[in-house]
């Protein structure tokens, strides 16, 4: 602030000039105007095309919405004041992980506060802060003005702000979980966490929660809980599927028919004569099939569609997310992302995957978690036989069941070449009684 001399105005009457005469008023220049302006408010969508770039990715360069549009719903819902938890399962090279750095970026310009990444290990924590964090905050003017330019204020697991700091954590370790309260707290990878941490501590998702109890009490707080999926034990699916109190999907809309609906995997065609997965990878020979009109859809339409939906809730209560959240406000969302909906999956490469799971347990599995971004149930398949044997009780050879429960008995004999071949069989009463051997041979 600059202080001037006052001006007297001509309307000031006589008596007053000797009080005015000689004071000073003060007045803020440019700067302070700037830092102390009310900023109008702005989607985390919004905030992301303007203020971040992309160093390390398929497509290097300014955000663009219009690339992933699914995940616009997914920043701008965490923005919502009802929302605490946000859940993302998705597929792999789907860009969940870009979104959720949007969020903390939109948040340090916007709400700051101290943020808390979760990495299932030390050097995937240090491998993120280097290569993923520290640049989206350097290559950003927006972020990078945010920045002390002190180098100790950029160590690897924690960056410090002028008026924030980014804690970087891992699962193994209860003391980078610990005394750190923090605003945003995000797990990432869950389902490649250790089941505990230490051998005296909780789970690190329940140890990593207790840092936002401070922020939780006054509404303020945001957790993120992302991964891709691997069985139905593990914690992402866990929180999905019992923690949410509402899943969101994004509903394409064909760009034949404008028929809106859910994607799924069946409408994945490719031709029927041709099982050669590497073939079909290589050559393009899989399209996805409107269920509505039956048109088929290349990738580019496939985006097309993806691009022109809308993320729907789940259940009875169908709606779109941003109404969804206003009827009901729930305070733990989640999403849903399987590959097919990414620019950067073609349906090609989703159908070899497919081919080869038919072939390989291990690869039908990777198949399930990454792209249908769903867990893998395990399964094995029981012999004809076993399924015959498990019919059997503990009669003896040539005697009946008791209990009154046989209506009648029937002996059938067959001719062959080298003799006789037989069977009695005990009948129950009804249609539905059932029948027991006695004796064969």
């Amino acid at each position: 602030m600059t202080p001037i001399r006052a001006k007297i105005p001509a309307w000031a009457p006589a008596a007053v000039l000797p009080l005015l005469d000689g004071r000073s008023r003060f007045v803020f220049d440019p700067a302070e105007r700037r830092v102390m302006r009310k900023r109008p408010p702005i989607r985390p969508s919004d905030w992301a095309e303007r203020h971040r770039k992309l160093t390390m990715s398929a497509i290097n360069g300014p955000w663009r919405n219009e690339v992933t549009p699914y995940l616009v719903d997914v920043m701008d819902a965490a923005a919502a004041p009802c929302v605490e938890t946000v859940i993302l399962m998705a597929a792999p090279q789907v860009g969940k992980t870009e979104a959720v750095h949007n969020f903390v970026g939109y948040a340090i310009d916007r709400a700051p506060g101290p943020v808390m990444y979760v990495y299932p290990d030390k050097d995937t924590a240090a491998d993120n802060s280097k290569d993923r964090i520290q640049p989206m905050l350097t290559d950003s003017p927006r972020l990078r003005s945010y920045m002390t330019g002190v180098e100790d204020d950029t160590a690897r697991m924690r960056i410090k702000l002028r008026h924030a700091v980014i804690y970087l954590a891992w699962a193994g370790s209860p003391t980078s979980l610990a005394n750190k309260p923090c605003r945003y707290v995000i797990f990432d990878e869950t389902d490649k966490y250790p089941y505990m941490t230490g051998k005296k501590e909780a789970d690190p998702i329940s140890l990593g929660e207790k840092r936002a109890n401070t922020y939780r009490a006054s509404r303020k707080a945001k957790i993120f809980k992302i991964s891709t999926p691997t069985t139905e034990s593990g914690p992402i699916w866990r929180a999905y599927s019992e923690d949410a109190q509402v899943r969101f999907t994004r509903h394409a809309r064909c760009p034949l028919c404008g028929h809106l609906h859910e994607m799924a995997f069946r409408q994945i065609k490719f031709p029927e004569a041709e099982r050669d997965p590497e073939r079909i990878e290589s050559e393009g020979l899989a399209w996805y099939e409107c269920p509505n009109c039956g048109g088929p859809w290349d990738d580019d339409m496939r985006n097309r569609a993806v691009r022109a939906g809308v993320t729907m809730s789940d259940g009875p209560r169908r709606m779109e997310v941003h109404a969804y959240l206003a009827a009901y406000k729930p305070r733990t969302i989640a999403f849903h992302i399987p590959s097919w909906q990414s620019p950067f999956v073609p349906m090609a490469s989703i159908a070899a995957a497919f081919l080869r799971g038919t072939r390989d347990k291990v690869k039908l599995r990777d198949f399930k978690n990454a792209h249908e971004a769903l867990p893998w149930v395990p399964y094995q398949a029981v012999r004809e036989e076993d399924a015959v044997l498990a019919l059997r009780d503990d009669r003896p050879r040539g005697r009946v069941p008791g209990g009154g429960r046989v209506a009648g008995m029937v002996a059938g004999v067959d001719t062959q070449d080298d003799g006789f071949w037989y069977e009695i069989r005990a009948f129950g009463w009804g249609i539905d009684g059932g029948s027991w051997q006695v004796r064969e041979g």
